[in-house]
């Protein structure tokens, strides 16, 4: 994935390999975006999606590409494609337009910030699933939690947890911390058994920071054939620790343009060695731009 913002343009692109399943299309899929700040009233200004059957091929399918569009043309075609099917060319861009939006649809989750009372429901068929793993989870959130139930009111159905003194509490009275482990540790296990990619803005926030490393260890979980990924933001250098060279990523901002660039980058231009370590340098401005120390210090001065 690659995430360039240049001045008021922003351009992103996305390139995986979809595997073959009954009525798809295989083969390396890459989807761009490019758009600016005034892309809600003018549309984006360019939305395309190429084709290859194989990494190194050098035959590209140009599937889409369109220019000032306030709606997403994949988005588009797949809701209006028995419609727009007129002719058989027509038919077999179709499927890869199907290939392309069924793998994003199945295959991609984002867990953004904010309230976590919206996937309250999705817990619930978590809970069917496995409801052993599930108590031992919110427990690990919350030691207070000894069980956890459904109450049903006619068609609605809630959650609520038991704690040690046999009080019924509900999600939204639990803690902030509590709830995002609940939530992100079931869409973790979730992804693994499916073969999803999960997307986390701020892993680390609201959690202890031995939680939060608990979330990362739990992508290791023991699962056969799953080939998951979890990709999150973080501003815990605690957590940047706890990846690898390859895996770990920063975003420049010493520049005008923004660059999503690999640690090990960093390694080979000398920026980070034995002496300058990967705190250091992110503490001493040598990777990314920190908040103004002078004018902090400046105000704080003037507070006092």
């Amino acid at each position: 994935t690659l995430l360039t913002v240049q001045i008021l343009i922003i351009f992103f692109e996305l390139e995986f390999y979809i595997s073959e399943t009954e009525g798809n299309i295989p083969g390396y899929y890459t989807y761009s975006l490019k758009y600016d700040k005034n892309y809600k009233q003018d549309g984006v200004i360019e939305e395309s999606l190429n084709y290859r059957k194989k990494y190194n091929s050098k035959k590209i399918i140009k599937i889409c590409t369109v220019n000032k569009v306030l709606e997403s043309e994949i988005g588009t075609k797949l809701l209006y494609k028995n419609n727009t099917i007129s002719k058989e060319t027509d038919n077999e861009m179709i499927k890869y337009y199907t290939t392309f939006g069924n793998e994003i649809m199945k295959k991609c989750e984002f867990i953004f910030n904010g309230e976590f009372d919206e996937y309250e429901i999705n817990l619930i068929s978590l809970l069917n699933k496995n409801k052993k793993r599930f108590v031992q989870l919110c427990n690990l959130a919350d030691e207070k939690i000894s069980d956890v139930g459904i109450e049903k009111n006619n068609n609605d159905e809630t959650l609520f947890f038991i704690n040690n003194k046999k009080n019924k509490l509900y999600f939204s009275q639990l803690s902030t911390g509590t709830q995002k482990i609940i939530v992100l540790g079931n869409k973790i296990l979730n992804a693994l058994e499916n073969n999803k990619s999960l997307f986390i803005d701020e892993l680390e926030k609201s959690l202890h920071p031995s939680l939060a490393k608990f979330l990362i260890m739990l992508m290791e979980y023991p699962i056969e054939n799953s080939y998951s990924q979890l990709f999150f933001t973080t501003h815990s250098i605690y957590l940047a620790l706890l990846l690898d060279n390859d895996q770990l990523y920063y975003i420049d901002n010493k520049k005008d343009n923004y660059e999503i660039l690999n640690i090990s980058t960093a390694i080979k231009q000398g920026i980070i060695n034995k002496d300058k370590t990967l705190p250091i340098a992110l503490v001493d401005d040598l990777l990314i731009k920190n908040p103004n120390r002078n004018k902090i210090n400046e105000f704080l001065n003037k507070t006092n």
